[in-house]
């Protein structure tokens, strides 16, 4: 189709008369001329922006610091140690491994003792115990002796207050001294108003034996 256009095309200007040819090639030299003006016009604002870009680009040397600095920064990640968390993680379980040993320790102790308590100390209080029942029975048969003694020697003191009334053993006068010099109370006693008939005669008094209580064999 194009080849048909150029071949209309070519028809046409051999049919142009010399002046219309004329006037064909001033207008399309003109068409040049204002399309190389343009051209040219376009041309300067080219260069200001190649101009302006220029120092929008970075320099080489700001790449390569900058390439260094993220170099480094990625290669920190990949040389990354624990050393400190490490050395503080020992020292923690150190101080516990120390704290476990006093707790075992303690226990063991703990664990002596008590087998001493139950191996020794328990048959120990065991016996005390026993000895300590005998003291009580002991202690038990000394109050029986007392409360036995004390009525016999108050039986005593009734029949030698009989018989002093009755015999008047001490004379008046002599009463008379002791009483101003506040001897004991037993000389103060009155006098018994019954005086018992002639033929009455004095019974002794029935004196225990300490042998018959305190004996010389240990009790079992």
């Amino acid at each position: 189709k194009t080849g048909d256009m150029d071949h209309h095309r070519v028809d046409r200007v051999g049919l142009l008369s010399p002046l219309e040819e004329s006037s064909a090639e001033i207008s399309r030299d003109s068409g040049i001329v204002s399309q190389s003006a343009s051209s040219l016009s376009m041309s300067p604002s080219l260069d200001e922006a190649a101009e302006h870009g220029t120092p929008g680009r970075q320099n080489p040397e700001q790449d390569d610091e900058v390439l260094r600095h993220t170099a480094l920064s990625y290669a920190s990640y990949i040389r990354a140690t624990a050393g400190d968390e490490i050395l503080c993680l020992d020292k923690s379980l150190e101080e516990m491994l120390t704290r476990v040993d006093e707790f075992v320790g303690m226990l063991d102790m703990i664990r002596n003792d008590t087998s001493q308590i139950v191996n020794e100390n328990l048959p120990q209080i065991q016996q005390k115990s026993d000895e300590m029942r005998q003291i009580y029975r002991r202690i038990d048969k000394l109050e029986a002796f007392v409360k036995m003694v004390g009525a016999n020697v108050n039986a005593m003191e009734e029949q030698v207050t009989q018989a002093e009334g009755e015999l008047g053993t001490l004379p008046g006068a002599f009463k008379k001294i002791l009483r101003t010099m506040s001897v004991p109370g037993f000389l103060n006693k009155p006098t018994s108003p019954r005086r018992p008939a002639p033929h009455q005669r004095q019974e002794i008094p029935t004196v225990f034996k300490t042998d018959d209580y305190f004996t010389s064999k240990p009790e079992p």
